[in-house]
């Protein structure tokens, strides 16, 4: 677990607080496409599909799996590196304070990873808040996922909660807290900022999501000048096993 100490000092925010945070005084701009890209020895160029254009001495491809920029540096399509992998999934939202919310602290800050058969289980902490009483509590979510559509299909907010937690009785029971605190109404299609808007989320209503998933070996990537690749668009994998953060410290 990463603790913040003098010897390895972090931070954990929200996400959306965060990309809000690193937005500050940049003018960024948004809604853009980018379908080509072309390089000089001095320069490399990015054109969007709305008719502009952006020209630097580097571009840093960091556009997620459907990367507009890979094809440029693996010289083929995406539909030629990338295979569907899909997932039904539950996913639920509740708070926690006081002794539960601490004993999910002391199993993962942000959260944590449990895999069984048939299924892994993700509990992480979105945002934390204080109330007008001074109690400090967590918006958590859980997700299970690596799950057969046809074992979730149809199923009621509280079948689902039943589902989960015969799925996973064979961990602790620190590891059920998050499901047995969620309420029937508490499973969701989509995780909530602290605004309460979506986040990200499952687009089909049967809880059934396509990820997109491929490994491309360094061997693939030429030796391109002026451009690079960073996250998805470099290493694209399904969250649905967790290892994004894997894939972060190796990118």
């Amino acid at each position: 677990m990463v603790e913040d100490t003098p010897a390895t000092p972090c931070l954990r925010v929200n996400r959306l607080r965060l990309r809000e945070l690193l937005s500050t005084n940049i003018p960024v701009q948004w809604d853009k496409q980018a379908f080509s890209v072309s390089e000089s020895p001095d320069t490399v160029t990015v054109s969007f599909q709305d008719g502009t254009s952006a020209t630097g001495s580097l571009l840093i491809g960091a556009d997620g799996v459907w990367s507009a920029i890979r094809p440029h540096v693996l010289k083929q399509p995406n539909e030629a590196i990338l295979e569907p992998f899909s997932s039904a999934v539950i996913l639920g939202e509740l708070q926690l304070s006081g002794e539960a919310m601490e004993k999910q602290l002391q199993m993962g800050h942000t959260g944590w990873v449990a895999l069984g058969a048939g299924y892994t289980l993700f509990s992480g902490l979105n945002r934390v808040l204080v109330d007008e009483n001074g109690v400090v509590k967590g918006d958590y979510y859980w997700v299970m996922g690596n799950l057969e559509h046809a074992d979730v299909k149809g199923m009621t907010g509280e079948e689902k909660l039943a589902f989960a937690l015969e799925k996973a009785g064979g961990l602790g029971e620190e590891f059920l807290v998050t499901i047995r605190g969620t309420k029937a109404e508490g499973v969701k299609d989509f995780v909530s900022d602290f605004r309460g808007e979506a986040v990200w989320g499952f687009l089909l209503t049967s809880m059934v999501q396509s990820w997109w998933d491929a490994l491309i070996p360094g061997s693939k990537f030429p030796a391109v000048n002026r451009v690079l690749l960073i996250g998805d668009a470099a290493h694209p994998m399904t969250p649905s096993t967790y290892l994004l953060l894997c894939g972060v410290v190796s990118g």
